[in-house]
């Protein structure tokens, strides 16, 4: 188990929450898996992959002694056991047919060997999911909830984004977000 939460973001929502991130906390990138097995972490604000782990660069050092390689795929490393000190982030997707496909962050529960920085990375989690719901206005009616950014749900209004798709599948359907109407804020 662990703690995750889904949402479908524009580009404009996702800088969002870059930016509240990179105003809190001092936060690393790779992408989920990659080609080297010494890979050079990049600043969150400029990331340019759609699948990656998220990590503080005070546990830089501990998470790249995790490089391990995936098994079954020759050439290819992640980082295994992320020993709770990385957020796995799946971006939204905007499509070529105009359908967003939903995007996650995940946090594993897994015990590690380092308690403080599990604890530093179990309050980033926590912090990206209440932004993402405090500034969605929109929620899948399915569950789990997928939170709907602020800007795709202009887009959607405007139609120039069809919807979200769930998991690949047909159009979901949205409706308020008791979550954002409670915080009575705008992010």
């Amino acid at each position: 188990m662990g703690i995750q939460i889904e949402f479908a973001q524009s580009s404009q929502d996702e800088a969002s929450l870059i930016s509240m991130l990179s105003e809190k906390y001092d936060l690393r990138c790779l992408p989920r898996t990659f080609t080297a097995p010494s890979p050079v972490p990049s600043a969150l604000s400029s990331f340019q992959f759609e699948k990656l782990v998220l990590f503080l660069h005070e546990s830089e050092e501990i998470v790249l002694g995790h490089i391990a390689p995936v098994v079954g795929t020759a050439g290819e490393y992640h980082i295994f056991p992320r020993d709770n000190l990385c957020v796995e982030w799946n971006r939204s997707i905007i499509s070529h047919d105009k359908l967003c496909h939903y995007g996650r962050c995940y946090l594993s529960d897994r015990k590690g060997r380092n308690a403080e920085g599990a604890k530093q990375i179990r309050q980033v989690m926590c912090d990206i999911g209440r932004f993402v719901k405090i500034s969605s206005p929109k929620v899948s009616v399915l569950s789990p909830p997928v939170f709907v950014g602020k800007h795709l749900v202009d887009l959607i209004e405007k139609n120039t984004i069809r919807g979200v798709a769930y998991r690949g599948g047909p159009i979901m359907e949205i409706c308020p977000n008791p979550s954002h109407a409670a915080s009575g804020q705008e992010l």
